[in-house]
């Protein structure tokens, strides 16, 4: 980023230096997933669930539920087809009974879901989530930019549920850096040094 436009958004964001993270350079991304659904769903159960609960670096375990998996992709049944129960669809994915025809998904969530854990383990910055902004229940954001054209800001979403307050990973997706900074309310609760 050019000294004189850090300047110009630094003065346009008076006390919210920490916004800048959004807009800066990024790491390379890792390799996204091209992958079938049936195949995606093996790469999630044998890479990615061997790994949870997944500790960020505040020593948060992160829990991730396997049949959750539908959700993650934003696997929905197309026009014409019976609904499912995500477990279900998880269920006929792993029998071999599933028909990739009869879904749609979010291209970006698929090519993108094996990067969670590692932007859990080691996020750029951890956020609250704006309260009652967007469709997304959850109370965090973990944020991670990568050097990328096009959506570059990876959020993933993450809430606390149940007695213990336990952390369970809602969603993810990438946008652009404009958009992700609407979803984190106030300066970060843990950032990179």
């Amino acid at each position: 980023m050019d000294q004189s436009f850090r300047e110009k958004l630094v003065a346009a964001l008076p006390r919210e230096e920490h916004k800048l993270l959004f807009y800066s350079k990024g790491e390379l991304p890792p390799e996204s997933n091209y992958s079938s659904i049936s195949e995606t769903f093996a790469k999630f159960r044998d890479e990615f669930l061997p790994q949870c609960p997944v500790v960020d670096p505040r020593g948060e375990r992160v829990k991730i539920f396997r049949n959750n998996f539908p959700k993650f992709l934003n696997l929905e049944v197309r026009t014409g087809f019976d609904p499912k129960k995500p477990s279900t669809i998880v269920k006929m994915i792993e029998d071999g009974t599933f028909k990739e025809e009869e879904y749609t998904w979010a291209r970006d969530r698929k090519e993108a879901l094996l990067w969670v854990p590692g932007i859990i383990k080691n996020p750029d910055a951890i956020y609250r989530k704006k309260p009652n902004h967007g469709l997304i229940k959850a109370s965090e954001v973990y944020v991670k930019v990568y050097e990328r054209l096009g959506s570059k800001v990876k959020l993933v979403f993450i809430d606390r549920v149940g007695k213990h307050n336990d952390a369970i990973f809602i969603t993810s997706f990438l946008t652009d850096a404009h958009t992700a900074v609407k979803y984190c309310d106030g300066a970060p609760v843990w950032s990179k040094k």
